[in-house]
């Protein structure tokens, strides 16, 4: 809970920061709460196309990737 409460004021004080974005979706994803996490990591894919590549092989964000949003970002080459 407290890296949740962190993650998320950083995000809102700096919401073009990927790799906080990318990590709130990997808490998130963990505690199976994918309506916040999708976007989340669909951003941080957004802002750093490396994260994109991150996200393909990370298992803190697996239960993301049967979502057809995040599918289709994963597969943009």
């Amino acid at each position: 809970d407290e890296a949740l409460t962190h993650l998320r004021a950083a995000t809102k004080d700096a919401p073009d920061h990927d790799h906080a974005l990318y990590m709130l979706a990997a808490v998130l994803a963990l505690r199976e709460e994918p309506d916040e996490a999708v976007p989340a990591l669909l951003r941080a894919i957004e802002l750093n196309p490396e994260n994109r590549a991150m996200a393909r092989h990370d298992p803190d964000v697996e239960s993301l990737r049967r979502h057809e949003s995040v599918r289709a970002a994963l597969e943009v080459v």
